[in-house]
């Protein structure tokens, strides 16, 4: 006897503990043909082997230029415990990343979960490689490049702000309220003239204006310093 067939006895026995009248029998129908209805629910089929068969015909060489620079600081060595391989924790974060209501791989959310914490502190170190400041050379290239494409002369950066959704904090949840109601953290980033970034700055809490963000930003601060410089060379 399965599981299902031991679910529709158990709601047989129980409606016949209370069939004492008649009045009460129809209602005894209903429960078994509930407990049919349930027992027929057909189980959601989970994706098997989702990594060998269909992620390999949506990775692309950035995702292997990736999992090259960080795979040395994804490798465990943890007795009794399998290791998951750095291509899989790189997926599983990604994944995390582009849709956090779900997981499609045979992990356990726990592990992913440190998974995706491992990658992103490994992409976190690699920032400063390409995230960068242009120099002098560099940042005329910039400036001709939004020329070129905007019409717009002297533009070293395009410069926004965004919230990113976040749970409620423990402590001070009120702080992280945005004007829309919604619990955040702020990134503010500048790219260049190819929508590469050039800086970012983030973790100031929701409720902080805009002028704010910017006043404590390193793009304030650089942007000052070059005006210093030039109200130096015109003196």
């Amino acid at each position: 006897m399965d599981k299902h067939e031991l679910f529709v006895l158990a709601i047989q026995q129980v409606g016949n503990i209370f069939s004492s009248s008649s009045e009460e029998s129809d209602d005894d129908s209903e429960m078994l043909e509930l407990a049919v209805c349930v027992t027929d629910r057909k189980e959601v089929p989970r994706s098997e082997n989702y990594v060998e068969t269909v992620v390999p015909l949506m990775l692309s060489s950035t995702f292997q230029f990736i999992l090259d620079m960080i795979s040395s600081k994804l490798l465990r060595q943890k007795p009794g415990s399998p290791t998951i391989t750095p291509k899989t924790q790189l997926l599983i974060a990604i994944w995390k990343m582009a849709t956090p209501d779900s997981y499609r791989f045979d992990v356990s959310q726990s592990s992913a979960l440190k998974d995706v914490r491992r990658v992103t502190h490994s992409l976190a170190n690699l920032a400063p490689l390409f995230i960068v400041w242009p120099g002098t050379a560099r940042a005329s290239k910039v400036m001709n490049g939004f020329s070129a494409t905007s019409s717009f002369p002297g533009a070293i950066g395009a410069i926004d702000e965004t919230h990113i959704n976040i749970p409620a904090p423990h402590k001070h949840p009120e702080t992280y309220v945005n004007r829309k109601g919604r619990h955040s953290t702020q990134l503010q980033a500048v790219h260049n003239h190819q929508c590469c970034y050039i800086l970012c700055f983030v973790g100031n809490v929701g409720s902080v204006y805009d002028q704010r963000i910017f006043l404590l930003s390193e793009v304030y601060n650089i942007i000052y310093k070059v005006n210093q410089n030039f109200q130096m060379m015109a003196i």
